[in-house]
């Protein structure tokens, strides 16, 4: 018998910590990743309200539909790259996580607009990303373990 062979399997119980292990893991990565792009964009929109970027393009000729629908489309497409490359982990390290796009789907929708709410609480930006981290990371992180 060789050295890395194993004598016996791993009982049920072994195997079912194992992957409790690996969920709970999977999901503070996961919150670590949306957690960066929400304090990216909590920091943008409040650093834009201070700039009056949006009044500029309001003097332009642009309204004000336009520009929050434009930058609505933005988010969502800056949320699906953290939605591919997790559906992609999941996939290669084969994490038991059945219609978890569906799930990282919806909350590219449904997260941007969490964001434009909180960004209304704060007068800086660096307030709102204490916030926002901390937030991230209670719910994604110790929520699984909790749970």
């Amino acid at each position: 018998m060789n050295w890395h062979e194993k004598p016996l399997p791993f009982s049920l119980k072994f195997q079912t910590y194992i992957s409790a292990a690996q969920s709970v893991f999977a999901a503070i990565l996961f919150a670590v990743a949306y957690m960066m792009v929400s304090d990216t964009l909590v920091q943008s929109i409040i650093k834009e309200r201070q700039t009056n970027l949006k009044h500029q393009l309001m003097v332009s000729g642009a309204t004000s539909l336009a520009y929050w629908t434009s930058q609505y489309l933005v988010d969502i497409v800056f949320h699906m790259i953290p939605a591919v490359v997790a559906k992609a982990s999941i996939i290669a390290f084969e994490i038991d996580a059945p219609q978890c796009e569906v799930v990282f789907f919806y909350f590219a929708l449904v997260n941007p607009v969490f964001i434009y709410a909180v960004s209304f609480l704060f007068d800086t930006d660096s307030k709102a990303s204490v916030l926002v981290r901390v937030f991230y990371f209670v719910l994604g992180g110790l929520a699984p373990i909790a749970i």
